[in-house]
């Protein structure tokens, strides 16, 4: 993948793609993915390794808080862009991948 603009195309066709039953998305917090979205949209900063403790209750068991809102604490991406982004910024000092798996929920829906 060649020049940042590349790499923000790439996550953000990653994180439109369908939810699958089954598939896993991983949730990073939205501080990190800001930092990490100017990084590549403005040549900023480095935005380090990704950390999501500002979500987490517990960063030893990736215990994630309560009442956290989705695009405005966190993102979910899915296990192709996860793996991209920890190969290209490593992951924070003692922090496990927080994985969810899409299941069905309702009738005609799906969420991560």
């Amino acid at each position: 993948m060649k020049g940042s603009l590349s790499e923000e195309t790439y996550v953000n066709d990653c994180r439109n793609k369908n939810l699958n039953l089954d598939d896993s998305w991983y949730v990073i917090s939205q501080k990190w993915f800001d930092r990490w979205s100017r990084h590549v949209k403005y040549d900023s900063d480095h935005p380090g390794p990704i950390n999501n403790t500002d979500i987490l209750l517990d960063p030893e068991i990736s215990e994630v808080k309560e009442e956290l809102l989705e695009n405005i604490d966190f993102v979910f991406v899915p296990e192709e862009c996860w793996s991209f982004l920890v190969k290209k910024y490593g992951t924070a000092t003692e922090q496990t991948a927080i994985r969810r798996k899409v299941i069905e929920f309702g009738e005609y829906s799906k969420t991560a």
